[in-house]
């Protein structure tokens, strides 16, 4: 069967505001990539530089980003649990710095090479019965929060990272303060924010998140003031970049200045990751673009990637009515998500189709899950498991700098009646952990995954393929959404070839430029060329003998 490719080929362009300074960088525009050219991948010096012990000689595209939400994490000094209680869903649990430097070669062990810890600041504390553990409620941008660490203790935990080669991106609160924040009653600073009973929903830069307190970022005794934290905090930290909140909220300009700001002062490789939970490419790509982030996360994928491999085919209208109502109010966007009756693989096709909408497509951060939406797995039915083993694998082959959340990697989920920031269980699922595993070493190992142009090789309404394509080397992915077994053929660039897929450990080989794969139920195969085999005649269809042929019975009946 001819596929013809729906979508243009995705470039890694040749330049970007993160560049490596020791590292040669093999980013071929469209017309130099061969298409015939695929051939097993050599360890080049673009290869093996995201195994390189020091951060700064990694282009930011090679990393592999962990989520650690400091609280839940992992808990490795109880002299700083006071007011911590385990018990209750909406307060501080124990976890801190001291617990991430604990766990840093875990971290590394499962591939991780960069990091994002939660806002570091002190915040509130028993607001309406809920204290701020997820760091999202400053009460003082000059202080570390207590149940986390001091400042040299968050020091450590940055060198330590980067002695094992991991960086470090520290989540920084700029839109809001949290609800008792001094300045709230302080009557010299009411200025600094803007009128609390404006709801975002009626002004998206002025109007209020949940009541929290809106800092007016249009003036410049607070612009200058943010700014001035900032530095403060990437200078004390030596931390890699920032994760900046709600940029959404942001007025543009301050999202221009303090990016600008930032890599004045610590270099044009301080990253800066920007969330902007709102529409689709076009929409989010405002940030990146206008707003001048490194990156954004590309929650428009998140969200494909969740409707096709995701689906609980068994959930049915009522069930899905029911879900929708459970979750408006907390998730709206997975609400909404879930209402959707049938999964359609042209959903990526459509996410991928719009990627000249970035400045940078490589430089989005995808994600299957975080900690504003409810786990994959709690929401996927049955075969959940298989199901996100193939959003994983979708994630670490597509482009952009793949997200795991943390306990991904222990099935956090799986149980059924875990909350999205439960606290860090590990070990308990081997099986995910080395499939996790699997993926971040295959990420590591191929620098087609890591900075290949993408290209469409086939989509149809349950299943999707593609192929990554860098000088030395190619990869071809496909997934297969169905809950049953499916053969695809796919017109793959190249003639004759040996593809082993990284994942079963099955060989398939290509006829010319024909291959045949079995997918298996909610599988995904992720194959690399290993070499080519003599050419051989495509075997002719079997011809049917005329009594046994539909014609040759019809003609029976007259007989």
């Amino acid at each position: 069967m001819q596929i013809t490719s729906r979508l243009p080929i995705v470039a890694d362009p040749s330049a970007t505001r993160v560049q490596p300074k020791s590292t040669p960088t093999a980013t071929p525009s469209p017309d130099q990539v061969s298409l015939g050219g695929l051939q097993a991948a050599p360890q080049t010096a673009a290869a093996s530089s995201s195994q390189a012990n020091e951060p700064a000689q990694r282009n930011w595209q090679d990393e592999v980003l962990y989520f650690a939400m400091t609280d839940r994490f992992a808990n490795g000094d109880v002299s700083n649990d006071q007011g911590c209680d385990p018990t209750a869903e909406q307060r501080f649990h124990g976890g801190d710095w001291q617990g991430i430097i604990d766990k840093l070669d875990d971290l590394k062990d499962l591939g991780v090479s960069a990091m994002w810890i939660s806002p570091v600041q002190e915040n509130d504390r028993d607001f309406l019965g809920m204290d701020g553990f997820h760091g999202y409620w400053p009460r003082d941008f000059d202080k570390t929060e207590p149940a986390f660490g001091s400042m040299e203790k968050l020091k450590e935990l940055v060198e330590k990272s980067h002695e094992k080669g991991i960086r470090v991106m520290i989540d920084l609160v700029l839109n809001h303060t949290g609800y008792n924040h001094p300045w709230t009653t302080d009557p010299s600073k009411q200025e600094f924010y803007h009128d609390r009973n404006l709801p975002f929903t009626k002004d998206m830069v002025k109007g209020s998140l949940f009541g929290l307190p809106d800092l007016a970022q249009e003036k410049p005794e607070v612009s200058d003031y943010l700014i001035e934290m900032g530095k403060h905090w990437a200078r004390e930290t030596n931390c890699d970049g920032f994760r900046l909140d709600a940029i959404m909220h942001f007025p543009k300009e301050f999202q221009q200045r303090f990016v600008a700001e930032m890599k004045k002062e610590r270099g044009e490789d301080f990253f800066v990751l920007g969330e902007a939970y709102t529409g689709g490419p076009e929409r989010v790509a405002e940030f990146q673009n206008n707003g001048h982030m490194d990156s954004v996360y590309d929650f428009p994928l998140s969200e494909a990637i969740r409707n096709v491999a995701g689906h609980n085919e068994d959930l049915g209208f009522f069930g899905r009515w029911k879900r929708f109502m459970d979750l408006r109010k907390e998730f709206p966007g997975e609400a909404y998500r879930i209402r959707r009756p049938n999964p359609d693989a042209h959903q990526l096709q459509n996410i991928f189709a719009r990627d000249s909408s970035y400045n940078n497509p490589h430089l989005l951060t995808t994600l299957v899950e975080n900690h504003d939406m409810p786990r994959f797995i709690t929401a996927a039915g049955p075969d959940a498991k298989e199901k996100f083993k193939q959003a994983l694998a979708l994630e670490f082959t597509v482009r952009g700098i793949p997200l795991l959340y943390y306990g991904a990697e222990d099935g956090m989920g799986l149980r059924g009646d875990e909350d999205l920031r439960a606290d860090r269980r590990s070990g308990d699922d081997p099986d995910m952990r080395s499939f996790v595993k699997t993926l971040t070493g295959l990420r590591h190992e191929s620098v087609a995954l890591r900075r290949g142009e993408q290209k469409e090789l086939h989509c149809d309404s349950t299943s999707y393929a593609f192929a990554r394509i860098h000088p030395d080397q190619t990869v071809v992915v496909a997934a297969n959404f169905e809950r049953r077994e499916k053969q695809q053929t796919l017109t793959v660039p190249g003639q004759d070839l040996v593809l082993r897929d990284r994942l079963s450990g099955r060989t398939y080989e290509s006829l010319g430029d024909q291959l045949q794969l079995e997918l298996p139920a909610h599988g995904t195969v992720i194959l690399e060329v290993v070499g080519q085999h003599e050419p051989r005649p495509p075997v002719a269809p079997k011809k049917e003998d005329e009594k046994t042929s539909w014609l040759g019975w019809l003609g029976n009946l007259f007989d």
